[in-house]
């Protein structure tokens, strides 16, 4: 199952090959939710999901300083 959380969420933001950037955020938040209940139900791959966890919260960080992905967002809501 953890194999899988990757691959389904490059397969969110590439959605009929063409990137979706306004689904990137609650994506981002999908993976991280999936991640942290795997390291719930299996405490013995805590560390090894955390170091990825890690990754993604030091990369969501960075995206919150792109306009891009905020002008996305907008553009979903209306």
């Amino acid at each position: 199952m953890l194999s899988q959380v990757p691959h389904a969420f490059q397969q969110i933001l590439s959605f009929e090959k063409m990137p979706t950037l306004c689904n990137a955020i609650p994506a981002f938040e999908a993976m991280t939710n999936t991640w942290k209940a795997h390291q719930e139900m299996h405490p013995e791959t805590y560390d090894i999901v955390q170091e990825g966890l890690d990754k993604l919260e030091a990369y969501h960080e960075r995206v919150d300083l792109v306009p891009a992905y905020i002008l996305a967002m907008g553009a979903w809501f209306i």
